[in-house]
């Protein structure tokens, strides 16, 4: 008798990445990598430095465009207060209903 013989199969649960994208006042600059253009020139992105995106951030602004911060609620706290313009997030993060999920009470977002 083997000792797994009989119980099954067990799997991880799913995981669907769907990208890195920006939101906020200015995630349209954020998205066409501009911060030189008049228009774009105030761009600040939040962003949580504990994730995959923060990397990848780093490879595509500049550091004095990037604002680091702790986590997801920092990331939308700073939005509110300012700190930042623009924030960086898979698919889900960027939604107005998680940014009020986790306590942005700033209204739209883009």
């Amino acid at each position: 008798n083997e000792p797994g013989a009989g119980v099954g199969f067990t799997f991880t649960v799913p995981y669907f990445y769907d990208g890195l994208k920006y939101a906020g006042p200015k995630g349209d600059c954020a998205d066409t990598l501009d911060w030189e253009s008049d228009e774009c020139s105030d761009l600040k992105v939040c962003v949580n430095e504990f994730t995959t995106w923060y990397p990848r951030t780093q490879e595509l602004f500049p550091p004095d465009v990037l604002v680091p911060v702790p986590s997801d609620d920092a990331m939308y706290a700073g939005l509110e207060a300012g700190d930042c313009n623009a924030f960086s997030g898979e698919g889900v993060y960027v939604l107005l209903s998680t940014a009020v999920e986790n306590g942005y009470t700033g209204g739209d977002m883009m």
